[in-house]
């Protein structure tokens, strides 16, 4: 009868502290075009990761999350526009402190004059 005890419990236990795809412990970030053209091939690279190819994200359109192993308020970021490839890069991460678990959306905007800004939410 103990041993059946010990194994429900244990069994209670797992179920109790299992992960779900919602679990705040891992950086989640999906990338938000608010710019004036289509994105293709869409890459991030959090410095801590590797990359992450986003695909193709439409002018006002976000992407779905990608866990991250880490990740910070800036990345590099590359991708094109009709053939021509754009880059932002970061020159280094010194005195960056790493996200803490949760939900960010890094906001690419590409203006019709081509000026490239970038915007860092927590959602």
């Amino acid at each position: 009868m103990k041993k059946i005890t010990w194994i429900l419990l244990i069994g209670l236990f797992f179920t109790l502290t299992s992960c779900s795809d919602d679990n705040e412990e891992h950086v989640q970030i999906r990338v938000k075009n608010t710019g004036s053209y289509k994105y293709d091939n869409l890459v991030v690279n959090s410095n801590g990761s590797g990359d992450f190819n986003f695909g193709t994200i439409l002018s006002n359109q976000t992407s779905e999350y990608k866990h991250f192993q880490y990740a910070y308020q800036y990345a590099f970021i590359k991708f094109s526009i009709d053939g021509t490839e754009y880059k932002m890069v970061p020159i280094d991460y010194v005195g960056e402190e790493k996200l803490e678990g949760g939900k960010y959306t890094y906001e690419v905007i590409m203006d019709s004059n081509k000026n490239l800004t970038f915007n860092f939410i927590r959602d």
